[in-house]
């Protein structure tokens, strides 16, 4: 065999093996050192300063030595005890290609995905190319929608409806953080006050939003677990925790219709404006007992008559000023807001969930607000329903304006000398108990 001198295209075949088991010798080194040890000393050794990762998932590119220890970092944030393992390799060349299997528990943030604490296990495949010696371009290609439903995240058999009251709320995460979760703060005191929370309690919030009730139950020692399908609510729950330094409290993502939860956890289950507004609230509810101990209790709160609502009929009148052909809300059905308005409704969703001396009592929210912008900030960031009914109605940027000088004159004239305008609410306050089943060894 004739013998090819260096510098030619095609080395002669002895070299080429050479070359190709060097490759992935490297890439198993890689792993093993950076991926899973977190050895990213060696990063500089073996990464190109022109190094680029193309991802199948984001449009983000990772670039050069500083790149790829900061996609590491911030991934190991995510996933702490992540362990990757190679399945097999295949090279050629320079080019080498890595079947791999990685799996972990997710800890922390990922994306824009708040923790969730479940474990994962996905594949993916890398192409990776190496040039004297270094990393310089990756493709990789991961079960992406694989990862996101075993975080919970994607559901396919999720009614097209639910995911995107998701994303809904993920929209609207940012504003109900900052202008609505405050608001909710003194009637949540008053529900939590009903059912005897204590410190050193466990009580679990569905739906929590950013931690209207959340927060308040922390803050009196019991230990929290916040839950929400919206992970952009949770991760915002997660911030006010971490400021607060509050250590009891935790979130994590889940659907309030199927809480991946063992039963009998928790003392206290409670839901503030939220368990009110899925789709299957009877599931929910029965949900919530499940993971209640027996002995627990049960607290939902959700608003009364809409038609003495206050904030409610402000807006309405406000819009019907731009538009009045606009009917005002449906009222058979009505919508998720106010399935249970009637207190007798809400005492007998509370029985059937198979709830014991249940309680149900209206109490008067007083909320203030000091300018019409103010109201409008609030309403619109409360609920994805009002954005939906604006566009609905095809509201444009002017007629925007009309409302707010609208909701302006409006609350001038409710606050008359004084500095803030007073709008109350009738909000239900439901409670029950969770039945202890006594042992009959008769029954055996």
């Amino acid at each position: 065999m004739e013998t090819v001198k260096q510098g030619h295209l095609s080395p002669k075949k002895e070299e080429r093996t050479s070359i190709e088991e060097l490759n992935k010798k490297l890439v198993r080194f890689a792993v093993e050192q950076v991926w899973n040890n977190g050895n990213y000393s060696v990063i500089d050794e073996i990464v190109s300063n022109d190094f680029i990762i193309h991802s199948s998932h984001t449009d983000k590119k990772v670039h050069g030595p500083q790149g790829a220890r900061q996609f590491l970092t911030s991934l190991r944030a995510a996933f702490p005890d992540i362990k990757f393992t190679i399945l097999d390799q295949v090279a050629e060349g320079n080019k080498i290609v890595t079947h791999w299997i990685a799996e972990g528990t997710h800890q922390g943030r990922y994306e824009r995905i708040a923790p969730t604490g479940k474990h994962f296990k996905v594949t993916a495949v890398d192409i990776n190319y190496i040039k004297n010696g270094k990393f310089t371009e990756c493709w990789t290609n991961m079960d992406e929608l694989g990862l996101l439903q075993q975080l919970g995240i994607w559901n396919n058999n999720e009614p097209e409806e639910n995911a995107e009251l998701r994303s809904a709320w993920d929209q609207i995460a940012e504003g109900y953080n900052q202008f609505v979760t405050d608001t909710e703060i003194w009637l949540a005191n008053e529900a939590l006050k009903r059912v005897g929370l204590q410190a050193g309690q466990s009580f679990l919030d569905v739906a929590a939003g950013c931690g209207g009730l959340s927060l308040p139950a922390a803050r009196l020692g019991a230990k929290v677990l916040a839950t929400d399908w919206s992970s952009e609510m949770i991760r915002l729950f997660g911030m006010r925790v971490r400021k607060e330094g509050l250590s009891n409290a935790k979130g994590q993502v889940m659907d309030g219709h199927h809480l991946e939860l063992e039963d009998n956890l928790f003392d206290v289950s409670g839901s503030q404006f939220g368990v009110m507004l899925l789709p299957d609230l009877p599931k929910a509810l029965k949900e919530m007992v499940r993971v209640t101990k027996p002995g627990g209790k049960v607290l939902l709160v959700a608003y009364g008559n809409p038609e003495k609502i206050d904030f409610l009929n402000f807006f309405i009148k406000a819009l019907q000023y731009v538009t009045p052909h606009f009917p005002g809300l449906p009222d058979d059905p009505p919508p998720l807001e106010f399935q249970l308005a009637d207190p007798a409704v809400l005492h007998q969703r509370l029985v059937d969930a198979g709830l014991k001396n249940v309680k149900v009592e209206t109490v008067t929210e007083k909320l203030e607000f000091n300018s019409g912008q103010q109201f409008w900030d609030w309403t619109l960031n409360g609920n994805p329903i009002v954005g939906h009914v604006l566009s609905e109605l095809n509201i444009t940027d002017e007629q925007v304006k009309i409302i707010k000088q609208r909701l302006e004159q409006m609350i001038r004239e409710r606050a008359g000398t004084n500095s803030a305008a007073l709008l109350i609410d009738p909000v239900n306050i439901g409670f029950g108990t969770k039945e202890i089943v006594e042992y009959d060894p008769g029954n055996l």
